[in-house]
């Protein structure tokens, strides 16, 4: 199993998300190529090394600044695993038609490349939350024993996770705080 943050590594230590050069999202650039821009090169030469794993884990956060109930989400590329996925034992699973511009994300191509894929995101886009981190690394190991990766004693319960399609979620916005 490999597990990959989605953030740019060369990027965290000035807060962004992008690459510093040409503001482009490393995780919109696989499977890479070897000869175009330094995103593409990056991307073509992680994805050479992990490509042929049996799963992957993407640390994953949301474009959108907020907080988020700890879930899994996947492409439904035909090749999605939503069985695996409700081992980590996270509340939520959902699934998302891919649009054309994510055939350049990394869970994509894993998938396409037979990789178990699953994008974990655990609760906060721009901060640290740590009950919702210390519940993000129960699931992972949780799932890593459920699947025979790791032997442990015990992991937790977990969630009987409710899996469903990102297109029957609604938006709802309160006119202003409270309940």
């Amino acid at each position: 199993i490999l597990v990959i943050p989605s953030c740019n590594p060369f990027s965290m230590n000035v807060s962004k998300r992008f690459w510093a050069m040409d503001g482009t999202d490393i995780n919109r650039m696989f499977p890479g190529y070897d000869k175009g821009e330094t995103t593409q090169r990056i991307a073509a030469a992680l994805f050479e090394h992990i490509k042929d794993f049996k799963y992957g884990l993407q640390l994953a956060s949301f474009y959108m600044s907020g907080d988020f109930v700890p879930h899994v989400r996947m492409l439904t590329t035909g090749y999605e695993d939503v069985k695996t996925a409700c081992l980590f034992g996270l509340p939520f699973v959902t699934k998302r038609k891919p649009l054309p511009f994510d055939t350049t994300l990394l869970n994509y191509n894993w998938q396409i490349w037979g990789v178990k894929a699953f994008s974990v995101y655990a609760g906060k886009t721009n901060g640290i939350d740590k009950q919702s981190s210390n519940q993000t690394i129960e699931a992972i190991l949780r799932m890593m024993t459920k699947t025979k990766i790791i032997t442990a004693r015990t992991t937790g319960v977990g969630y009987e996770s409710e899996v469903f399609a990102e297109e029957q979620l609604v938006n709802v916005k309160a006119h202003q705080a409270g309940i």
